[in-house]
C-alpha cells in the first residue's frame, strides 16, 4: 500500500441523523460497497487492498468510517468516482449525509 491510498466515507458532522439512524447507515454502506468492491465490478479492482470499518465512537457519540484501501496513485480519480456513482446509485437517500476523504499512504 506504499504507492496508494485510502478513501475514508463517514458522516457529515452537519447530519441530523440519530446514533441509531447512522448504524443503519453504516451497516448499508459496509453491505453496499464490501458486496460492490469484493464483486470486482471496478475496472481496476487489482489494486484494490481492503475494506475496513473505524469505530472511534465516544461516549454518547457514534462516529464510524469506511476505510477503502489501493494500491496505486494513478487510479484515484477513476476510484473516487467509482465510490460516488455507487453511493448514488445504491443509497441515494443519505448521499448528502456523507463526506468522502482521500488520504496517500
Amino acid at each position: 500500500n506504499k504507492n496508494g491510498g485510502e478513501f475514508r466515507v463517514f458522516r457529515n458532522r452537519n447530519s441530523r441523523y440519530s446514533d441509531a439512524q447512522c448504524g443503519s447507515m453504516i451497516d448499508n454502506m459496509w453491505e453496499v460497497l464490501s458486496c460492490v468492491l469484493i464483486g470486482e465490478t471496478f475496472d481496476n479492482y487489482d489494486t484494490l487492498t481492503g475494506i475496513r470499518v473505524i469505530d472511534t465512537s465516544e461516549r454518547n457519540k457514534m462516529l464510524h468510517r469506511i476505510e477503502i484501501w489501493f494500491s496505486d496513485l494513478n487510479h484515484q480519480e477513476s476510484l473516487n468516482q467509482f465510490l460516488m456513482d455507487t453511493i448514488s446509485k445504491n443509497l441515494p437517500n443519505i448521499q448528502s449525509h456523507l463526506s468522502i476523504q482521500f488520504k496517500p499512504h
